[in-house]
């Protein structure tokens, strides 16, 4: 046998596996990093939806002040049956300009209304809107950060 003049055609298997290692370890950082951008996402809409909430609420009080209302708070955020955001179970209608569902173009997926001016978010963060005080907040001395 002549060892001497023995090409190597192709790739070993250490070579190969070395490879695929390298392609699942960029493949789970990838993964890790859209996960937490995702999860971020998701924080932020849900920090604007309830922003938007509190400015309705403002800009409501605003308006009863000016009409001489003695009411300045609506006594409920919506009219919606108790159960998850839908187009037919729409929430915040009373105090968003427009109307805000699953789909709308405003994530609210996730949302849900728990029982008269108590929402749960898709966080799993509770909310209780207090009609007295106009105050729409995380519901629990708990929660509070």
């Amino acid at each position: 046998m002549n060892l001497l003049n023995h090409r190597q055609s192709g790739a070993s298997r250490l070579e190969i596996a070395f490879i695929a290692v390298m392609v699942i370890s960029l493949g789970l950082f990838a993964y890790t990093k859209y996960v937490d951008i995702s999860i971020a996402s998701k924080a932020s809409v849900e920090d604007g939806l309830i922003e938007a909430v509190r400015n309705g609420i403002h800009d409501y009080a605003v308006d009863s002040k000016k009409a001489g209302s003695s009411t300045l708070y609506p006594p409920f955020l919506d009219k919606a049956q108790l159960g998850a955001a839908t187009p037919e179970n729409m929430l915040f209608t009373f105090v968003t300009g427009k109307r805000i569902f699953v789909g709308s173009g405003v994530a609210v997926d996730g949302w849900a209304k728990t029982a008269t001016n108590q929402y749960t978010a898709p966080s799993g963060k509770k909310y209780l809107y207090t009609p007295k005080t106009g105050v729409f907040d995380i519901s629990g001395a708990d929660d509070k950060k």
